[in-house]
């Protein structure tokens, strides 16, 4: 078996039932492969995720292997009997493919912000608003950039991401992913008032403030949490928001560490140990499994007693 037709052949037709076809008579048939692939990603030395997933396998086969519907439908398709699908019916087609890879897209910028998030520890959760009803996303854009570039004049090093919600009214405000001690000033004073200064003295007439999450005050070290929060909102910016603009930024530097690959016969061994990694010091951010087993998504965080035992125990 391959993981993938390695063939490329111009008169290639997809049957129903996921079968890829050449006119040579060698046929390509897709099936859910029972090894899964599991990437181990340690973000920070208080962040660890677990991701796996069992791809499909392709196999060789003949148009013997064919069933009759297929066969039948492969026979109309070279005798040019099947009937030329319609405006609406390719308009439908269109906006399923835009839907798809939008949502592949929207899905991958989640991720992104999700992994930064814990990679920099950001532990605090600031949202700008607006008084007035500001509904220019450019315009909220260009306040963001200039409130950071104010703010970093009294908080050297201030890092954040950052994702655009839409207001039920409209008006756009931003959710500012961010570490706590990127903001303490000291000197006795009240660090957030400074900050809320800031963002109005941007937003002038259209009125600002800036709110801090009750939801996390309580969780201020779970940056997984946090990250969880901020990323939820990026699938209905991509939605509502214009093509090819942004729908979240990040200020400062930062990357996403590497993850080690791998692969496993066995799921339930891979998630025993994953918890059995995290231990009794530290904490289940999240986690998650497919209804049919074919995925599986773990999140850790706090005092991760052995990520690189986890890494051993399947590689190698």
């Amino acid at each position: 078996m391959r993981d993938y037709p390695a063939f490329t052949s111009p008169v290639e037709c997809k049957l129903p039932g996921g079968v890829i076809v050449c006119v040579d008579g060698t046929c390509w048939f897709r099936e859910r492969g029972t090894r899964y692939r599991a990437s181990i990603r340690r973000l920070s030395a208080s962040q660890v995720e677990v991701t796996a997933h069992r791809p499909s396998v392709w196999y060789e086969g003949t148009t013997d292997d064919l069933t009759n519907d297929q066969r039948a439908y492969l026979r109309a398709l070279r005798l040019g009997l099947l009937p030329e699908p319609t405006d609406e019916q390719r308009a439908e087609a269109e906006a399923k493919r835009r839907a798809l890879s939008l949502s592949v897209a929207a899905n991958r910028a989640k991720s992104n912000i999700r992994r930064l998030c814990k990679t920099f520890n950001a532990d605090a959760l600031l949202t700008l608003t607006y008084r007035a009803n500001q509904d220019d996303l450019a315009l909220c854009k260009r306040h963001l950039k200039e409130f950071v570039r104010r703010l970093r004049r009294v908080c050297p090093g201030f890092a954040a991401v950052a994702g655009f919600e839409r207001q039920k009214r409209g008006a756009w405000h931003v959710h500012l992913a961010c570490p706590a001690r990127l903001m303490a000033m000291g000197h006795g004073v009240k660090s957030f008032n400074v900050i809320r200064a800031i963002w109005r003295s941007v937003t002038g007439d259209l009125g600002g403030n800036i709110d801090v999450s009750k939801r996390f005050r309580a969780h201020r070290s779970s940056c997984a949490r946090i990250a969880a929060y901020i990323s939820k909102y990026i699938t209905k910016a991509f939605a509502e928001g214009e093509k090819w603009t942004n729908r979240w930024t990040r200020f400062g530097e930062m990357s996403i560490p590497d993850a080690v690959k791998l692969e496993t016969d066995s799921l339930r061994d891979l998630i025993v140990d994953a918890y059995r990694a995290v231990g009794m010091s530290g904490e289940v951010a999240g986690a998650w499994i497919g209804p049919e087993g074919d995925w599986f998504f773990f999140a850790g965080e706090g005092r991760l007693v052995d990520v690189d035992w986890l890494v051993g125990a399947h590689v190698g």
